[in-house]
């Protein structure tokens, strides 16, 4: 779990995005999100299985929003982005080579931000600045 959010007024100029694999993984995602992007609504995406797609609900710039990722080795996977007002958005994935038993998942920001490869540590504040702030 991480809290993302994007604190500005550009919203669709850059995605807000997580990435996320396990070191015996073949394959990391990024989950990218806009925060107050209204078409289609918070233009959700997972890199190699989906491109933009409507969330349920708008996701609010100027606030977090819980990243919640539930991976397995079934390669059945879902992905919850819910907001500090309980709004929920859910998206099941099937990706094969995501998940890996023997190693800890790394977090870091995605694609949208590749000047910063390195991970995050836990409980470290990030944040980079394009077109907004990021967090």
């Amino acid at each position: 779990e991480v809290d993302v959010g994007y604190w500005g007024s550009r919203y669709g100029s850059w995605g807000t995005a997580v990435r996320v694999g396990f070191g015996g993984g073949k394959t990391s995602h990024d989950f990218t999100f806009h925060p107050g992007f209204q078409h289609p609504q918070g233009a959700f995406r997972i890199s190699g299985v989906c491109g933009n797609s409507a969330m349920n609900f708008l996701p609010s710039p100027n606030e977090f929003h819980s990243f919640k990722i539930h991976a397995n080795a079934s390669g059945k996977h879902r992905i919850t982005i819910e907001n500090k007002q309980g709004l929920l958005f859910a998206k099941d994935f099937k990706s094969n080579d995501f998940f890996s038993e023997k190693k800890a998942p790394f977090v870091g920001f995605g694609v949208e931000y590749p000047r910063h490869p390195k991970g995050f540590i836990i409980d470290e504040g990030v944040e980079y600045d394009q077109y907004g702030t990021h967090k």
